[in-house]
């Protein structure tokens, strides 16, 4: 094995070298002109992309190399196990990865910790790793998919997909990386055997091939049926997107429409004798809309940059950003990159750390979970960083995004309620005073809009949801309620939104399987990365599904059973080792009948060969 791996790692030596010294060099050139710890999520992603597939490159021109039938028999007619021989192939591998990716990233990072101000936590640290590890799976991809000699393996992208692509702690995302490469590694090492066209044998190897197969078909399935019906929609003119006006009633009008009129429409039912007159009021209003903009917040440590805080002051040309370790923002100068403090929770200067990492909001606010504060920036020689507390909420409740003013109002959104807030002119620094809040009529999840109108005699509300329905939401609505001087509401008008798309795409990822469809968020809660507002899980269940959709699921499943019998031989098909394929084709639905065909081929059926007549020998 020792041989073997510096006679590979010998033969790659020379292109490490070179790709090491041109990505040390493409690092130092970015690092240079742009701060490249503060990548967003998007170019985070094509950076992760990259990498893998230059781990992929590897393995199509290594392991491809010894594919040759007579290359293949030199490689595995060794003195060696097929387990000796593939992990010192990997290893090799990995220790150009390493030297060529690891490397140059590890020296931008520590660069950056060492020789400048800039912010460097430890998940920049744990970033590197995992940028490796990155590259590592691209390199099983690849060997897999040159051992295998099935054009099936191009599903072991999705795998990566389901098990990654997810914004939670640095750590967690590593140990979820290792898992990954790990069962990559084991499926990899089942194709390497002398006998290339011979599948893994044994029960955990069908299993392990089973896994990225069920998880690629389910996802093929989903985004083509999505593409299907939103293609005819186009077709015939009906889709709720690109239509000049949308269907009259659902989500996307309610969407798309200014606050005043979604105000109109909803009073346009109302029984209250005051509506008329409010229509009239409303006719000469702005009223005030609000989104919840925030849908989580950031975790201490997390690997992808989403929502994470970072500002410049253009008077003071110094950029904020907020470091992990301290819990505080860290000034840099823009002019000549030198340190300019720190800000703490009380201002510049001080040492209070935050109690959770905050999101940039609207008008200046630094969003807390449970707290907005308002910043107050100085200027010139007196350059201030002061947050001044102006909301609180209890410890069970989140907001969801930063105050809105309407007249001598401030209006705020958590993830249970709207609260009306008034402001004392007297104390500017004083927390807001709260007049009055109103619940939600729906789940959170699903609230799209709050619209606010400010009339004579009182508040007019109205909380519009419809934003869950194209996931499964059932039922959506709009709710009016007036607010009176003494804050008390009463119920003016409500209205259903109707559903812009059919139930079978907006139900699609259930009827389609709907035991993957659980299965596929479970790595996402093991990793506590659809923790949403006031810790709920983003991805809830809905309470009842259509009659339509439990058909279609009902419908699928019985389809796979079927293709699953006519699949087995016809001396099988009774047989009591032919039940454990259709159940789990009954169990998985469509993905499973489409795995088990991709597994193993039909067998062909050939007429018994007959013996030659005899001739008679000439006379």
């Amino acid at each position: 094995m020792r041989d073997l791996f510096i006679a590979e790692c010998r033969r790659f030596l020379r292109a490490t070298l070179i790709v090491c010294g041109a990505h040390l060099a493409l690092q130092l050139f970015l690092a240079r002109v742009t701060d490249v710890l503060s990548f967003s999520t998007e170019s985070q992603y094509v950076v992760a992309a990259l990498y893998g597939l230059a781990g992929l490159a590897l393995a199509v021109h290594q392991i491809g190399s010894y594919t040759q039938p007579s290359r293949w028999l030199w490689l595995m007619h060794r003195p060696l196990a097929p387990a000796t021989i593939f992990a010192a192939l990997a290893l090799a591998a990995g220790a150009a990865l390493l030297v060529a990716i690891g490397l140059p990233l590890l020296v931008t990072v520590s660069a950056s910790d060492l020789l400048s101000a800039r912010t460097v936590d430890q998940r920049h640290y744990l970033g590197v790793a995992f940028l490796v590890a990155i590259a590592a799976i691209g390199w099983l991809i690849g060997a897999t998919g040159m051992l295998s000699r099935k054009y099936m393996a191009v599903m072991l992208l999705f795998v990566p997909y389901l098990l990654l692509m997810h914004q939670t702690q640095a750590w967690r995302l590593l140990l979820a990386a290792l898992a990954c490469g790990a069962l990559l590694a084991y499926i990899a090492y089942g194709y390497f055997r002398p006998n290339r066209d011979a599948a893994p044998a044994g029960l955990a190897a069908h299993i392990a091939r089973a896994v990225p197969l069920l998880t690629g078909f389910y996802y093929l399935l989903l985004w083509a049926c999505l593409a299907l019906i939103q293609t005819a929609q186009i077709m015939l003119g009906v889709h709720p997107l690109t239509m000049p006006v949308p269907a009259a009633g659902g989500y996307v009008e309610a969407s798309r429409l200014d606050a005043r009129a979604l105000l109109l429409e909803g009073l346009a039912g109302s029984p209250d004798p005051r509506a008329p007159l409010w229509q009239r009021q409303l006719a000469l209003l702005s009223p005030l809309t609000l989104k919840p903009h925030i849908e989580r917040f950031p975790v201490r440590e997390q690997l992808s940059n989403r929502r994470m805080p970072s500002f410049v002051d253009p008077a003071n040309h110094v950029q904020w950003s907020f470091d992990h370790a301290a819990m505080r923002f860290h000034g840099l100068d823009q002019q000549n990159g030198s340190a300019r403090g720190w800000s703490g929770l009380h201002g510049m200067g001080d040492t209070t750390p935050f109690p959770a990492i905050p999101v940039m909001g609207e008008r200046g606010y630094l969003m807390l979970p449970q707290q907005a504060l308002e910043v107050v920036r100085g200027h010139g020689e007196r350059a201030t960083l002061r947050p001044t507390l102006r909301v609180s909420v209890a410890p069970g409740e989140q907001l969801a995004c930063g105050p809105q003013r309407d007249g001598e109002r401030d209006y705020v959104l958590s993830d249970q309620r709207l609260i009306a807030l008034q402001h004392d002119a007297q104390h500017p620094d004083a927390p807001y005073r709260p007049m009055f809040s109103l619940s939600y009529p729906g789940a959170f999840r699903d609230l799209e809009r709050v619209d606010v109108a400010t009339l004579l005699d009182g508040t007019l509300v109205s909380v519009t949801g419809g934003s869950a329905m194209w996931t499964g939401q059932m039922h959506s609505q709009q709710v009016l309620q007036f607010v009176d001087a003494q804050g008390h509401a009463t119920l003016v008008a409500q209205r259903a939104l109707v559903h812009d798309f059919p139930a079978l795409f907006e139900h699609a990822a259930w009827w389609i399987s709907p035991a993957l469809d659980q299965l596929t968020e479970l790595p996402a809660l093991l990793l506590k990365a659809h923790q949403g507002q006031g810790g709920a899980a983003l991805a809830t269940l809905p309470s009842e599904r259509p009659a339509s959709v439990q058909a279609a699921a009902l419908l699928g499943s019985l389809l796979a059973v079927l293709g699953a019998w006519w699949r087995l031989p016809a001396g099988a098909r009774l047989h009591r080792q032919s039940l454990g394929p259709m159940a789990v084709c009954a169990v998985l639905g469509l993905p499973a009948l489409l795995c088990l065909l991709a597994m193993q081929a039909r067998p062909l059926t050939r007429a018994p060969a007959t013996a030659p007549r005899s001739q008679p020998l000439p006379a």
